[in-house]
């Protein structure tokens, strides 16, 4: 049985599935934690009847996906979410995950493990899970899922980089070659008081 209560200003469903108890955040206006109380007690019923569409593999949607991707982004970032997605569903195999919905916030967590053992750094598994999240918010906007699993997943912290400054033999060689454009690199390298 789910049931909404309040927390300060906000409301919550509570609700069980497959035994395991969820909480959910809902906002601070009743009607709209009504309202997803019904959708929730609704979503058992369908399965009974069988309105609940099929189960959708992931290799299946990762070539519906690619064809997203390839009609909308730019070469090097297909390339990008090619390499991302092989290395995902590497892992997910392992795992023993085959359908879509069946991907959870846990299987992420593991998969930036997965990758921190291959030895990529912070910024590139940041970037992986951009693209993974990329993945199931098309997902669910095809209504393949309810909810995106990636929207729970923290990125890895990323060391700060200090500034690079030229070296006095690389401002040589950049005035050198500066030709036509001299004056500015010089107005950069000495910069009139105020």
């Amino acid at each position: 049985m789910a049931t909404i209560f309040k927390i300060g200003k906000t409301w919550y469903v509570n609700y069980a599935i497959n035994g395991r108890r969820i909480k959910q955040r809902i906002g601070r206006d009743r009607r709209t934690a009504e309202l997803a109380l019904k959708e929730i007690e609704v979503k058992p019923a369908r399965k009974q009847i069988g309105l609940v569409e099929q189960r959708v593999y992931l290799n299946d949607f990762c070539k519906e996906f690619m064809g997203y991707v390839l009609t909308n982004k730019a070469r090097n970032t297909v390339q990008g979410y090619r390499a991302t997605l092989d290395h995902f569903l590497r892992f997910l195999d392992k795992a023993r995950v085959q359908h879509l919905e069946d991907v959870t916030a846990k299987h992420l967590e593991g998969f930036k493990t997965f990758r921190c053992e291959m030895n990529a750094s912070p910024g590139t598994i940041n970037q992986e899970l951009k693209h993974i999240s990329h993945f199931f918010t098309i997902a669910k906007r095809y209504r393949y899922i309810d909810s995106n699993p990636a929207s729970e997943v923290k990125k890895l912290r990323t060391p700060d980089r200090p500034p690079r400054f030229f070296s006095q033999d690389e401002l040589d060689t950049i005035f050198a070659n500066a030709d036509h454009y001299r004056a500015i690199f010089w107005s950069f390298y000495f910069p009139s008081p105020v």
